[in-house]
């Protein structure tokens, strides 16, 4: 009876602890990212003033939208120690995607105190596969701010399958950005061979494993084990990154294996990549045949890659060839490029044909040929050191910026060649004086282009430009000189190479002031997911905006257009199976405007047909913005990424340097 008694005291007690016990509310774990939420907005201003403090409250608010917000702010912006150690709380998140974004800012962050915090985050025991998706941007992270212990970890898993699709994407992936920072293994070799091998593994898996042998040391590299992948179990991504991979092996079975994809129909970016592989790897005879072919090729951008390569590997032995072949039907680009490879490569003692080359190349200078074409020929120019004085004449007061940065690039050029003194004999001093003077003036002048490239030249230790200026006054005067933050990337050079010139230490550069608000209205245009046509002189390019990633950037690009900033651009430059880009005002890449606008950086990654913001670092994008041609892994988190080619990725392959930009329009 006492026993009963006390019983039912001890229920009644449990009872009424538990009704004066208020309930926790279960928490929301649906992410929902709006940009025309206020509250949303509100996060992502923050981040634009990179009020850091701010943001840290965020990330423990009970909406997870708001803290997953809050932690990709990271990402993106500078911040400390205090920024690592708030953000790990959040990879125990109850919500994965707020765990991923954490990750992904703390290696984001490249914090070395990070690595303890990833590596005790991973859900080892997740039978579930709850936490797949966390678990796969710890792996990935960690390559980014790992040790090489941490290397070797992630390297000899073995135990993810097909199954772990997603875990196996994140172990090449961290495998990769541990490249990124120049850290290898043996093992971590052999562990993308494993994974490219196996036509079993996800395709995503396989194309990071290809970009990381291709981009590995050739010290690393082994024709035996490399050999074992089999070119007909690879998609066109994976052959374009692994014939660079067998490249470097520098022997005769993988040349066999490279030359291999020129017999067959393959997708032209295999083609390419084989070709500017050739001539660091092999022996100029034993690939001369290949890259005269190549010449002739249907392909524009083969064409360009095999008259590169002679210019970058060619042979003295070949110079007259180069020459003759100018005068053959190729398009004046082509005729261009192979003349500088003859200019380069001709020997001192073929004075006449030297002559010859000089001659014609002038004639690309001042008659009635294309831009690019001309741009060429004041590099070709540069490989006879006489020529400066020509160069200067030419390009110094140019109307065309790009003629001007053009022309420094040349000087700079001629400056680098070893044995300056030697080759100018008697007439050293003057010569320099000349250039010195000449280099004066474009520093003083404010033209961004040739000031950036210029600027080094001051440096250049052969040559010895202190003896030439008495006083360095002037070098103040040409730094005051530009504005900011339209001419950010020349100051920020320009600063540099004074400090070395005067013995100073070198200054890290700023990032621009904050200076141009969020037009949040802007976004209003593509409310009902209208789309974006950029109309070239070779077609019309459809862009899906992607403002979820990068509202900032999407509002800006939005606004140029409305104020018909593009109109009767160009793409000023084109790199072959890697990117388009346009927008800049001067047309040499060095242009910008009178604002800049933050970087927006996610997880979403570089594939083909991917649009992004061109920079000179963090925070400085304005109006430059470039699409790839393939897949770029090396560009992930660095670059922001704001649309994607929805329709016309045929023409993006078909742009050459120098076609317009007629307009970029809604297209209702």
């Amino acid at each position: 009876m006492r026993t009963h008694f006390h019983t039912l005291i001890i229920i009644s007690l449990l009872i009424f602890s538990y009704s004066c016990t208020v309930p926790e509310e279960r928490e929301v774990q649906v992410l929902n990212v709006d940009y025309y939420n206020p509250a949303h907005q509100k996060i992502w201003e923050f981040k634009d003033q990179n009020l850091t403090d701010s943001l840290f409250i965020y990330l423990r608010n009970e909406d997870p939208s708001l803290r997953y917000l809050a932690a990709l702010a990271f990402s993106s912006i500078s911040a400390e120690k205090s920024a690592t150690d708030s953000l790990a709380y959040l990879l125990k998140d109850p919500v994965a995607e707020v765990r991923s974004a954490a990750a992904f800012s703390m290696g984001q962050l490249k914090n070395s105190l990070a690595e303890v915090y990833l590596t005790d985050a991973f859900e080892r025991h997740d039978s579930l596969g709850q936490w797949r998706q966390s678990n796969k941007m710890i792996l990935e992270s960690t390559g980014k701010c790992g040790s090489k212990k941490s290397l070797q970890a992630i390297s000899t898993i073995t135990t993810y399958s097909k199954s772990d699709s997603m875990l196996l994407c994140g172990q090449i992936q961290g495998i990769y950005n541990f490249g990124l920072r120049n850290m290898y293994s043996s093992e971590s070799i052999n562990t993308a061979i494993r994974i490219l091998k196996s036509s079993d593994n996800p395709e995503t898996a396989r194309e990071t494993a290809a970009h990381y042998l291709a981009r590995a040391p050739k010290e690393w590299l082994d024709y035996e084990e490399l050999r074992g992948i089999r070119m007909n179990t690879l998609n066109d991504n994976m052959k374009m990154s692994f014939v660079r991979a067998l490249a470097k092996c520098g022997n005769p079975e993988s040349l066999e294996a490279v030359l291999s994809v020129f017999n067959n129909r393959e997708d032209y970016r295999v083609k390419l990549n084989g070709i500017q592989s050739l001539g660091a790897n092999y022996p100029y005879d034993s690939i001369h045949t290949v890259l005269v072919s190549g010449l002739s090729d249907a392909n524009k951008h083969i064409q360009n890659a095999a008259a590169d390569q002679l210019i970058l590997h060619g042979d003295e032995r070949y110079a007259k060839s180069y020459f003759n072949m100018a005068k053959d039907t190729f398009p004046l680009i082509i005729k261009s490029k192979l003349l500088t490879a003859a200019n380069k490569h001709i020997p001192k003692y073929f004075v006449d044909t030297r002559t010859s080359i000089n001659r014609q190349l002038m004639q690309f200078v001042e008659g009635e040929f294309s831009p690019q074409s001309k741009l060429q020929a004041i590099e070709g120019l540069s490989f006879d050191r006489w020529n400066y004085r020509y160069i200067f004449q030419k390009t110094s007061h140019h109307p065309s910026p790009a003629m001007r940065t053009a022309g420094i690039i040349a000087i700079k050029n001629i400056c680098k060649e070893k044995g300056f003194r030697k080759y100018y004999g008697g007439s050293y001093r003057k010569v320099r004086k000349e250039i010195a003077d000449s280099l004066k003036n474009i520093l003083l002048s404010g033209d961004d282009g040739p000031i950036y490239e210029g600027a080094s030249i001051l440096n250049i230790s052969d040559i010895g430009f202190k003896r030439v200026y008495p006083s360095t006054a002037f070098l103040d005067s040409a730094l005051n000189k530009l504005v900011l933050p339209r001419q950010v990337e020349a100051f920020d050079m320009l600063k540099k190479q004074i400090n070395i010139f005067r013995g100073q230490p070198e200054e890290i550069a700023q990032a621009p002031k904050y200076n141009h608000p969020i037009q949040w209205s802007q976004l209003d245009e593509i409310k009902n997911d209208e789309k974006i046509v950029i109309r070239t002189s070779k077609g019309d390019i459809v862009l899906q905006m992607l403002p979820e990633l990068a509202p900032a950037t999407v509002a800006n690009f939005i606004e140029l257009i409305k104020a018909d900033y593009y109109k009767n651009n160009q793409f000023h430059r084109v790199v072959s199976n890697f990117v388009i880009q346009g927008g800049c005002p001067r047309g040499d890449g060095y242009g910008s405007l009178n604002h800049s606008i933050r970087s927006e950086f996610s997880s979403s990654q570089y594939l083909e047909g991917m649009v992004g913001m061109a920079s000179a670092g963090p925070n400085t994008e304005c109006s430059q913005f470039f699409i790839t041609h393939s897949q770029t892994p090396h560009l992930d988190g660095r670059y922001t990424i704001f649309a994607r080619v929805s329709e016309g990725m045929d023409i993006v392959h078909q742009i050459q340097q120098g076609d317009q930009i007629i307009d970029i329009e809604f297209l209702n």
